[in-house]
């Protein structure tokens, strides 16, 4: 598992998702002034640890 504070290189995927969660997801990004890419990568991150 990668640390939060190391810098990574990113790379850019593609997929689709459901309208409605992306709309969450934006609308969650600008309240807490973040990145939507910052919250799927946490979020992903959880689901990872959770699996373990």
């Amino acid at each position: 598992m990668m640390d939060s504070k190391k810098t990574s290189k990113r790379k850019r995927y593609s997929f689709d998702l459901d309208a409605e969660l992306m709309k969450e997801v934006k609308i969650q990004s600008v309240m807490q002034e973040k990145n939507v890419y910052e919250l799927v990568e946490k979020a992903i991150k959880k689901y990872m640890l959770d699996l373990k």
